[in-house]
């Protein structure tokens, strides 16, 4: 759906939005109500062309509708956050902010939804067909229940596992969806997963090797930790390549990206382990990290989505997600989703305090074209 523009001074009311309940050649029916109490409608093809344009016009520019007001509207059908971005929210229960944002994050990646809405749900994909529900009801507007996708979850609170399981369970799921993977299959998982190798290499105090393991594995995301660091680029390169000494012995790790996702995320872990208090605090310091970077090989991403935290202990606090949709940022927090500036969404996620929202998960999205890429807005 397009989202709404109020101008103009023509004399009209909002009356509701229609999503039509079979496939046809339109996809939506714009109502509204006219000076004269005469109903004007405009279909939305799927090309997004426009009929009964009288009181409504098309910002091609903006992708908006521009429905000319000087009135307050009367919605009846239709959520404002819809109305206003195109998005619907997604209520919190029962303590799920984090599944909440989980689910806004994955619902912005259109080759994703499309992919899951178009699979057919049978009941050994339970995650594909809960996210398919969840996914269709939230295109038409329409309220949607995260119970069945919470029970499969269980009862874990924490934003970045969640993502861990559905992202495997999904990728999973729809590989075996034919016996044969199709291109589709194969997109989604090269999608979300990629392939790293590890070296682990032991040195006496003489620096003489006493031994050398080395394994590959596949990964939908990586953890980088934020305490004693000040910036994603520090982190990220002292995990692939760190050197611990303990005693006389000398540790070196090394890790090596074999085949990088398109999406690319990274977890941070902000978990401090008090060993006198035998419990964990948050780490809250200022963390920053770039809107566009080069992880490995010339392969330039940009910033997609951040899912924050907010609160000075991980055992509580709130979860919500910033939100990129071309040039546009939106703050999805339940039910509540607004369009914000870029300052909001990347600088003011960088912490500093407890009272701040600290970025805990960071999605990257591949940049099309040349290896220098395009600049992420």
């Amino acid at each position: 759906m397009l989202p709404v523009t109020l101008t103009g001074a023509s004399h009209c009311q909002w009356i509701c939005q229609l999503l039509l309940p079979q496939s046809t050649e339109f996809e939506y029916i714009y109502v509204v109500q006219g000076g004269s109490g005469q109903a004007v409608t405009c279909r939305e093809d799927r090309a997004r062309r426009f009929t009964s344009p009288q009181l409504l016009s098309h910002d091609h520019q903006h992708q908006h509708l521009v429905i000319h007001n000087d009135s307050p509207l009367r919605i009846s059908n239709a959520r404002a956050s819809w109305i206003t971005t195109g998005l619907v929210g997604l209520e919190h229960k029962d303590f799920n902010c984090s599944l909440v944002s989980v689910v806004h994050l994955l619902f912005n990646f259109p080759k994703l939804r499309q992919r899951l809405i178009d699979t057919p749900q049978y009941k050994g994909r339970p995650y594909s067909s809960c996210l398919s529900t969840i996914f269709k009801d939230m295109e038409q507007g329409q309220q949607t229940d995260l119970a069945g996708l919470r029970s499969l979850v269980a009862l874990s609170s924490d934003a970045g596992e969640i993502l861990n399981i559905i992202l495997c369970e999904v990728i999973d799921e729809i590989s075996r969806s034919n016996s044969v993977l199709d291109n589709n299959n194969m997109g989604i998982r090269h999608m979300f997963e990629g392939d790293l190798a590890k070296t682990a290499i032991v040195l006496d105090r003489n620096g003489n090797i006493e031994s050398v393991k080395s394994h590959s594995e596949k990964f939908v995301n990586i953890i980088l930790p934020v305490r004693g660091f000040v910036s994603l680029e520090e982190s990220l390169k002292v995990y692939q390549h760190n050197i611990e000494q303990v005693g006389t012995t000398t540790f070196e790790t090394i890790v090596a990206f074999d085949n990088m996702p398109d999406v690319f995320v990274v977890q941070l872990d902000r978990a401090h382990q008090q060993h006198d208090h035998h419990h964990y605090t948050k780490v809250t310091n200022r963390f920053s990290f770039p809107k566009r970077f080069i992880p490995v090989n010339q392969t330039v991403y940009g910033i997609k989505a951040i899912i924050c935290h907010q609160g000075d202990s991980l055992n509580d606090g709130h979860f919500f997600a910033y939100v990129r949709r071309g040039k546009q940022w939106l703050k999805c927090d339940g039910v509540s989703i607004e369009q914000v500036s870029r300052k909001m969404a990347f600088y003011d996620s960088f912490g500093g305090s407890p009272n701040d929202g600290q970025a805990y998960i960071l999605v990257y999205e591949k940049q099309d074209g040349s290896p220098t890429g395009a600049p992420a807005p």
